[in-house]
């Protein structure tokens, strides 16, 4: 019986307990995969980027220890240092202007999705060593970027 329903439907699999679960994804999540594959893809030393929706605020609550911010009904990005590249900054100027240019790319990216990127978006930038071991080295909300890196 269970092979007869996932034959029936595609998007229906078991795991490894043998039990069936639903491989479908929101049009959202659909578009964040697209964009972010475009994006690695266009840019490989791009960082590790992820981008999801928060129904709920899970994500300003997860990141509290570091800094307070409100992610409920946003689109939160973790823009993750995948190749020790923002280690290679040297001063907090050149840090901001990556940083800037960084969410001009992604704004760019996601204009079919929002046209109020500075309300709609928050973005975490996080050190390679994740932050179970490090900082969070900045962030970006309502228009604002903000570096938390010790940067002269």
């Amino acid at each position: 019986m269970k092979s007869d329903i996932a034959r029936l439907d595609p998007l229906i699999h078991f795991n490894e307990k043998g039990e069936l679960y639903d491989t479908r994804i929101s049009e959202l999540d659909l578009q964040f995969l697209e964009i972010r594959v475009d994006i690695i893809m266009s840019n490989p030393n791009f960082p590790g980027i992820d981008f999801s929706y928060d129904k709920i605020g899970i994500w300003g609550e997860s990141y509290e220890e570091y800094v307070s911010l409100q992610t409920r009904g946003k689109i939160v990005i973790h823009a993750r240092d995948t190749r020790e590249f923002y280690s290679s900054f040297t001063t907090k100027s050149e840090f901001l202007g990556y940083f800037y240019g960084l969410t001009l790319s992604l704004e760019i990216s996601l204009f079919g999705i929002t046209n109020d990127f500075n309300n709609d978006v928050v973005l975490y930038l996080i050190p390679k060593e994740g932050l179970e071991k490090g900082a969070l080295l900045g962030y970006f909300y309502k228009g604002e970027h903000v570096v938390l890196k010790d940067l002269p």
